[in-house]
């Protein structure tokens, strides 16, 4: 790619099956950003178009921000220009949306599917891109399985990805994921909690040996008490490890 100065006139933006725009707060924090070094210092990607006209594939909020900002027309911002084709170039401007832009969970799901269906990436590559584990990326794909009304709850900020996840056993039965949200945002009931009042809800809550909406242990792990000295002993048997560090997280924080 060639390296060189642009004016903000010359500069145009392409269309991607998602946009991503950055919230008041983030294009007030870019905009301090710019002013307090006299503007862009990483350069902006560009496709260059013929007759000195620029599509730019990354870096639309800087350029957004600077106009606001009221920095004339003939201002030169610095550039790396390349020759992409229209996938390579929506690509780039969507792993670049995704780096330098605080986005919801909802937003990153929608970047992650955006590259997996209509660039063709895999799941594998996705990750390596982006810089994240394959279990996130599993989980943010399967945010696509739930209710409209989860998805945006999570946009908005008001459940996280792992309440999301919590609710994909029940993602065939969409007035159960309702339920089970408005229950959420009512309670705001913690992940555990919420994968608790999940299973009460596809029936197993003739499992439940502790308070349900707490935690989870199943009949077949055991609790005993004993005289012990001045006070009493506890013993818990357990099935799985992941029971006994279910036990141990619930008493650690009834202790607290």
């Amino acid at each position: 790619m060639e390296y060189k100065k642009v004016r903000l006139d010359q500069l145009n933006f392409s269309s991607t099956p998602v946009r991503l725009y950055r919230s008041e707060q983030s294009m007030q924090q870019l905009k301090t950003s710019l002013q307090a070094t006299g503007g862009p210092i990483d350069p902006l990607i560009l496709r260059d178009l013929g007759g000195s006209e620029y599509i730019v594939v990354a870096g639309e909020s800087r350029v957004k921000a600077l106009t606001e900002l009221g920095y004339r027309p003939d201002y030169e911002v610095p550039a790396l220009i390349g020759e992409f084709d229209d996938r390579t170039a929506l690509t780039y401007g969507l792993i670049e949306n995704y780096v330098r832009s605080p986005l919801s969970a909802y937003e990153e799901a929608l970047v992650v599917r955006a590259l997996v269906k209509y660039y063709g990436m895999s799941q594998r590559q996705v990750t390596e891109r982006l810089g994240k584990g394959e279990v996130h990326i599993s989980r943010l794909l399967a945010v696509f399985d739930l209710v409209e009304e989860v998805r945006t709850a999570l946009h908005e900020g008001r459940i996280n990805l792992g309440h999301a996840a919590e609710l994909l056993p029940v993602k065939d039965a969409p007035e159960l994921q309702r339920q089970a949200l408005a229950e959420l945002l009512e309670r705001g009931l913690s992940v555990m909690m919420l994968r608790t009042r999940v299973r009460e809800l596809l029936g197993e809550a003739e499992g439940w040996i502790i308070e349900p909406g707490e935690m989870w242990v199943s009949k077949a792990a055991r609790v005993a008490v004993h005289p012990a000295g001045r006070g009493y002993k506890v013993d818990f048997s357990f099935t799985t490890t992941a029971e006994f560090d279910t036990i141990v997280t619930y008493l650690r924080n009834r202790l607290k």
